[in-house]
């Protein structure tokens, strides 16, 4: 992963908490689709046939002279984790406004928009009172693939050893939305 300095950290986080606290997001798996319709992007679909596979294999996202916000996705890449995971990372360069940076580097672009997917489909501080135990079970909880199920679960295991959970109030009004689920299950 590129080096990416703690203020976009922070600024990303705040940014997924926003994001799920405005959609009412409340359960795992997060709906994505429903997110990008509650913020009035829309998402449309290619496959391999289409001219554009050849450039974008998995997914882009654009927006307008109107400024309407579109993301496509690859329907050939027949993977659901994939997908979502596609679509939450083009939700992440939209909504950090990457086509206006002219300061960053493509790198530093799809690392931030990484950072924004995983975040938004696997919100830690649900993941801990989830009392995850293994990067199988986050996987299959988010419904995301194995290696970003992996890469999390990683995360949150140094998160737990730091114990720095519910520091800022914005996380605690995502665990409180997330408590019917958190209980139920």
């Amino acid at each position: 992963m590129n080096k990416i300095d703690l203020n976009n950290y922070k600024n990303i986080q705040h940014l997924v908490w926003y994001i799920l606290r405005e959609t009412k997001t409340n359960k795992l798996p997060v709906d994505i689709i429903h997110i990008c319709k509650e913020l009035n992007i829309k998402i449309r679909y290619y496959d391999n046939n289409s001219e554009i596979a050849k450039t974008y294999k998995d997914g882009f996202s654009y927006i307008t002279e109107d400024n309407e916000k579109i993301i496509f996705f690859n329907k050939s890449v027949n993977n659901a984790c994939r997908n979502r995971f596609t679509i939450a990372h083009e939700l992440g360069h939209i909504l950090l406004e990457h086509s206006k940076d002219k300061t960053k580097t493509y790198n530093e672009m799809e690392t931030e928009a990484n950072m924004f997917a995983i975040r938004l489909l696997a919100p830690l501080c649900v993941l801990k009172e989830m009392n995850i135990s293994s990067p199988e079970e986050l996987s299959q909880l988010c419904n995301i693939s194995k290696t970003a199920g992996t890469y999390r679960y990683e995360r949150l295991q140094k998160a737990l050893i730091k114990n720095k959970f519910y520091v800022n109030p914005k996380e605690k009004k995502i665990l409180q939305q997330f408590k019917d689920y958190i209980e139920n299950n």
